[in-house]
């Protein structure tokens, strides 16, 4: 990893780590390519398998002006420009003074090269942390629970979860509480569930894992991404 990538790395992670140890709210999410052509109004999926549609842009392009007001709220955005959709990116962002972080695009995934022991504490942090924990994501990654002693654990469908945001964001909205930490590895629905909660209650931490344990506990789901062996030794802790 590049030295002053990592000294960024370090840097904002040790925020996410000050924070959660003294309860200070803060969320984080992306601005990925993905939602950016679901906003455009592309046709098919992402890579994950979840499909485009016209009111899924829409909420989405709703989420994330209201998560971009938000001083509360980080947004990283793609840190390779050929990924980046600008046009959209401008639709979006019309009319609101935004600052994204390119550098932090990646700072929770488990990339080739860019396994920091600084991730390790922070995800370290969330396990032994003794606020209410929420994991939201598919069925094959309920081991997450277990690495980091969530309280609660939601189920998003794999393939159309879009469908079925009613009846997960009441789910979500009864168990949340003043103080709670909700992580999301829930694809292009994240950012419309997180931005919802957030109205209802600004005394909450969101963190947007995205695809942070897919290659520990699925496999490869992008490029890039560390082998399961390598992972496994590094979380080894975690993983007891």
């Amino acid at each position: 990893m590049d030295e002053n990538k990592k000294k960024i790395y370090d840097i904002e992670l040790n925020k996410f780590i000050d924070n959660i140890n003294n309860t200070t709210n803060f969320s984080f999410t992306k601005v990925g390519d993905g939602e950016m052509m679901c906003i455009r109004g592309d046709n098919g999926a992402n890579c994950d398998g979840q499909s485009y549609s016209k009111e899924l842009g829409s909420e989405l392009l709703e989420a994330y002006r209201y998560l971009a007001q938000n001083k509360d709220v980080s947004l990283a955005g793609q840190s390779d420009p050929r990924w980046r959709l600008i046009d959209v990116e401008r639709k979006v962002f019309e009319g609101i003074k935004t600052c994204f972080n390119f550098v932090t695009y990646d700072i929770l995934l488990n990339r080739l090269g860019e396994d920091t022991e600084k991730r390790l504490s922070f995800y370290k942090t969330i396990k032994n942390s003794k606020r209410k924990k929420i994991f939201l994501g598919n069925n094959r990654l309920i081991p997450v629970n277990k690495m980091l002693n969530t309280d609660g654990f939601i189920e998003i469908p794999s393939q159309n979860a879009f469908k079925e945001i009613g009846p997960i964001l009441n789910n979500l909205k009864s168990i949340i509480e003043d103080n709670c930490i909700v992580l999301f590895s829930a694809g292009l629905i994240s950012k419309v569930l997180m931005s919802k909660i957030l109205d209802m209650n600004h005394n909450i931490t969101c963190i947007d894992t995205g695809s942070a344990f897919d290659p520990l506990f699925i496999g490869q789901t992008r490029t890039e991404q560390c082998s399961i062996e390598e992972l496994k030794e590094l979380y080894k802790d975690l993983l007891v």
